[in-house]
Parts: C-alpha cells; structure tokens; sequence
C-alpha cells in the first residue's frame, strides 16, 4: 500500500519573518534511563505512546504561504490567478515544526498538572499523595510509567483526547535499545545496534584477534573499496559508532 504525503521542502527560510526559533528539546538519554531504573526498583512497567502526524497538531503562529498542491482540484472562483493557501497547521518540512510541536505538548501537559523537571525540560513527574507519574517525550514517543493504574489511565485518556495516538503498549524499544521488562528486573540491550554497525563495516562474520586492529588493516581497506561496497571503513567512521553503542 502507498501513501502520499505532503511536505514543506521550502530552502530559503529567512529568520524572524518565517520563523523565530526552530531548536526542539526532547528528553535526554540519561533521565530516559533514569526512569527505565526507576520502573524497575518499584517493579513498575513502562509504556510508550506514539503521537499520530505529529506536526500536524500545533498552530503555526507566523503568516506563511504554500504553493497550491498538485493534483488537488480547484474550485472554479478560485481559478483566477495565482493560487497559494496559507499555511495554519504545522507541516513537515517546515523548519519550526519540532517547536511548534514541544511548545504544544508542553503546554498540554501543563495544564494536566504534569511540570517539567528543571534538569530536563522535556521530562515531566506528576504527584499525588503517594501517587506519581513520570512521562518522557521524544519527538513524538511518549514514554510514560506510574505506581498507579488509576492515574496513568488518567493520563493517557486526558492526551488521546487532545492528540492522535497509538498505544503501543509496553515500552520495548527505544534509542537503538532494546528493553525486555522482566518481572523483577528490566534489561537493556543494543544487540541490533551492534549487528547493524557490524554490517555497516561489513564485519558481520568478523573473528576475534589478539590486536586492537589487524597486521595489514590498511589492505583488507583498500580491497574492501575494490569490491565496490559503498560503505565507509574508516577508522573514524567506526569509532563514531562505538561511541554511540556505548553511550551512557
């Protein structure tokens, strides 16, 4: 099945009159982790929700004009010279769309009592006597765990209300890990990562050696670009990707 899509692919954005800010936070690795540790010393289990056309929800709050799309027909007292529509919604494409789109859940979130945490601006914890939520956002994941059913049912049903979302139900994968949620522990696991880095410098079926790097490493390069694979091998390349498989 194919879809369409329609995209913003303008390139001459000029700032301060078709946008003002287009930087988006989304929630750190770190309190990621931190709240996958604290569902797992509370036994608690974590969710993920994913918000449906995601730019599509905030208003845009500068004067911008598209093109008419292609294809759309036209009704006939609108026929007469060039035509354009003015754009209301967010759009993907358009370069203060991620903002758009964190400055509207913010503001959803506020007003469902849930403050964001001043170590991570896209983190937000909600108490209640003895009660408490946490919610993650990234981009459009929402990661969200409680030590009360009542309360994150609360919760979700209050956001599906104002956006589009698919419950995917337990969180399972997230940031290139993998998360198996036990019943009295959670484990995290960049398996897949690391076959696809493995793949990727083409040393999937590698065998291990007794030196960091192989005696004539700089040949096995040389014939691995003869093969015409595509793939950059190059030292940086490979510890740029390490890097991330280990970041904390």
């Amino acid at each position: 099945m194919l879809k369409e899509k329609f995209v913003d692919i303008r390139h001459d954005w000029r700032e301060g009159i078709d946008f003002v800010e287009p930087f988006a936070e989304v929630a750190k690795s770190q309190s990621i982790r931190c709240s996958i540790a604290i569902g797992a010393y509370y036994g608690l289990k974590l969710e993920q929700v994913d918000v449906v056309s995601t730019f599509l929800h905030p208003d845009v709050g500068e004067e911008i004009y598209i093109q008419f799309p292609q294809g759309l027909e036209v009704p006939e007292e609108f026929q007469k010279g060039a035509l354009a529509l003015r754009l209301l919604k967010g759009l993907d494409g358009l370069k203060q769309a991620p903002r758009l789109w964190n400055d509207a859940v913010h503001a959803t979130l506020h007003r469902l009592h849930l403050p964001r945490c001043n170590s991570d601006p896209c983190l937000y914890v909600r108490k209640e006597t003895g009660e408490f939520v946490i919610l993650a956002v990234y981009v459009d994941d929402l990661i969200v765990t409680s030590n009360s059913s009542d309360l994150l049912s609360k919760v979700k049903v209050a956001l599906q209300e104002n956006y589009k979302m698919t419950d995917l139900g337990e969180l399972s994968w997230c940031l290139g890990i993998q998360v198996a949620q036990c019943q009295d522990s959670v484990r995290l696991s960049r398996r897949t990562s690391i076959l696809k880095m493995l793949e990727r410098f083409g040393m999937r079926d590698c065998k291990p050696c007794k030196t960091p790097a192989p005696v004539h490493f700089q040949k096995d390069i040389i014939a691995f670009q003869q093969e015409k694979v595509y793939v950059r091998r190059t030292l940086k390349d490979i510890r740029a990707s390490l890097d991330f498989c280990c970041m904390p």
